[in-house]
């Protein structure tokens, strides 16, 4: 540490040091270059007979603006006296002609013709006024305003004249110390340039001796900044102060803590439905079943994979069905949910797909008109549905459309209608539900989701049976309150509640059941 402290002075020693032979070698280079920029300026002074510049530039400047000044007037007069001869010359306004003493021009023989001139229109206005045009008197006075204009126009020609010979002699004096300023820039330039080469050395080596002056006094004064405040001894032969039991202890405690309170906080953060005890807890409504989780392409899974854990929900659902309603002739089951994305229109075609296989016709209706989705499960086509028997009137047989299941089924909504909610309160709606049931075993209702519109109420009065779809952790809580209430007033009959898109891997409720995952290969 002693050696690794001196070793740090030095090296600082060492900047400071080579700091100063640099120093000293810039201001050996600026000593020449200071003297030869000397010498430059005096010897140009000398040649040049320059004693102050400033000043006789100075004289000049003042003669051409004296010069300038001369000419500005003269122009002036010039100008007046052009303005003043139009006037006079012309025979309607030459009594507005303005006389040179107004102007600032002091010409006496000019300034007596015009008052001249305006005495005897004076006069003439006088005579006018009780005297007719063919009066002597008017007559002399007109002949001697004539006269008078006439002296007028000669007089100021004559000036015109005059003036512009001035102008002319004073741009021959301006061009000729415009000439001789000319010639002083360039020796001012070259001055200033020499004076400022000077100036710009001089201020360097000041420079350079005060950055000196700071570098060794930096020099002299050096210290490290580094300094042993105990030196290094050994104390035993192993670690110190380490306590085993008590690492340990506090480990199992954090890894119990922390671990803990995220599951809490996930807990409470996490307000969606995550299986039956959660239902449980929000509603009294009975518990009919759950649907597998699957992906996009399950879309008729009854169909298309009847061996699936899918299509064994929706076996298990509606056996559940028949056996809970049992003792009632049920035919209209209704399928809703609380809003759009929990998987309603998947869990009606299904189910619906699931009778139709067990043997009993079917048919599924599709009464959300504000947006149909049964395009996407099966390959028929929009053009009449159920908007176009209610309001069109069309015989049932060209809006009930089969399916590539045996047995079932299906009415479109059809074309989007304005007003969804008239239509379905058409009476109409009541005798197609009628017919229906006399045609099938089992009529299943597509409705709109009952937390955004109204019609599941209208279409209530028809189910013998309702189906509630919630979707495992999509479903908020929340979105329960409303049925809760409608089933507490007993305006809801004979419903129960459906689990969609439950994963058992994702949830311990169900999580024996991925062990029974053979039986549905």
């Amino acid at each position: 540490m002693e050696t690794y402290v001196k070793r740090d002075l030095d090296e600082k020693n060492m900047n400071g040091q080579k700091t100063l032979e640099f120093i000293d070698s810039q201001i050996a280079t600026l000593t020449d270059s200071l003297r030869q920029s000397k010498q430059a300026l005096s010897t140009f002074r000398s040649t040049n007979r320059i004693a102050n510049i400033d000043m006789q530039s100075n004289i000049s400047y003042e003669k051409m603006a004296q010069l300038e000044m001369e000419r500005s007037k003269l122009t002036t007069e010039k100008q007046y006296y052009v303005t003043v001869l139009d006037q006079i010359e012309d025979d309607e306004s030459f009594t507005q002609a303005v006389s040179p003493a107004v102007a600032g021009i002091q010409n006496p023989n000019l300034a007596n013709l015009f008052n001249e001139l305006s005495r005897l229109n004076q006069q003439k206005a006088s005579y006018s006024v009780s005297a007719t045009a063919e009066n002597p008197r008017i007559r002399v006075i007109e002949s001697e305003i004539k006269s008078t204009r006439n002296a007028i126009i000669a007089n100021i020609r004559n000036l015109v004249r005059s003036t512009d010979i001035s102008i002319a002699n004073v741009d021959k004096r301006i061009n000729q110390l415009e000439s001789s300023i000319a010639k002083v820039p360039e020796n001012e330039r070259r001055l200033m340039e020499l004076q400022s080469q000077a100036d710009f050395v001089n201020k360097k080596y000041d420079f350079l001796l005060e950055k000196r002056a700071e570098a060794a006094i930096a020099l002299a004064t050096n210290t490290t900044d580094k300094k042993v405040v105990d030196k290094a001894a050994m104390w035993g032969a192993g670690p110190v102060n380490v306590k085993p039991k008590m690492i340990f202890m506090l480990a199992f405690i954090l890894g119990l803590i922390i671990p803990a309170a995220l599951i809490v906080l996930l807990d409470n953060v996490d307000n969606t439905i995550q299986g039956k005890n959660d239902l449980n807890n929000v509603t009294n409504i009975p518990f009919l079943g759950v649907i597998a989780h699957g992906t996009k392409a399950d879309k008729l899974a009854v169909k298309n994979n009847p061996r699936s854990a899918i299509a064994e929900s929706f076996r298990s659902i509606r056996i559940n069905l028949q056996y809970l309603m049992s003792e009632t002739d049920f035919k209209i089951v209704g399928v809703t949910s609380s809003v759009s994305g929990e998987g309603k229109t998947f869990t009606s075609v299904n189910l619906s797909s699931e009778m139709a296989m067990a043997g009993k016709r079917t048919i599924l209706i599709e009464s959300d008109m504000r947006k149909p989705t049964f395009s996407k499960y099966f390959n028929t086509h929009n053009a009449a549905g159920l908007s176009s028997y209610l309001s069109q009137g069309l015989p049932l047989e060209e809006v009930i459309q089969k399916t590539d299941i045996e047995n079932l089924d299906i009415i479109s909504c059809g074309p989007i209608p304005d007003n969804a909610i008239k239509l379905l309160e058409h009476k109409r709606m009541a005798e197609l539900i009628a017919k229906l049931k006399e045609q099938y075993e089992y009529v299943v209702i597509d409705t709109p989701p009952i937390g955004f519109v109204a019609e599941y109420f209208i279409l209530m009065k028809h189910m013998d049976v309702n189906l509630y779809v919630v979707k495992h952790k999509y479903t908020s809580k929340d979105m329960l309150t409303q049925v809760n209430e409608l089933y507490a007033a007993r305006k809801l009959k004979n419903i129960y509640m459906v689990i969609n898109d439950l994963d058992y891997n994702n949830t311990y409720e169900y999580g024996y059941k991925k062990k029974g995952s053979y039986y549905y290969v």
